[in-house]
């Protein structure tokens, strides 16, 4: 079979609305660098041919100097047999 695993930032992450917003949740910052945060059900249109197996959310708080906020990654693994 076929696995993928994926790991990508979430709306709840503290960077969200952060720059220039360049199509639909995603926005370029200052330093030139595009990010894309994922919500609910993305990330299985993505793999489309491939089905969801497991899916995970999990948050954390980080400080970038002296910012402080919430990171929010989701994990997902797909197959395929």
């Amino acid at each position: 079979g076929v696995y993928a695993f994926a790991e990508v930032f979430g709306w709840g992450d503290l960077r969200f609305g952060i720059g220039n917003e360049i199509e639909p949740s995603s926005f370029i910052r200052g330093n030139g660098i595009m990010t894309h945060y994922f919500g609910e059900g993305e990330l299985s249109r993505l793999f489309g041919s491939l089905e969801l197996a497991v899916q995970t959310r999990s948050s954390g708080i980080v400080t970038y100097g002296t910012v402080a906020g919430r990171r929010q990654a989701i994990r997902a693994l797909f197959h395929k047999e």
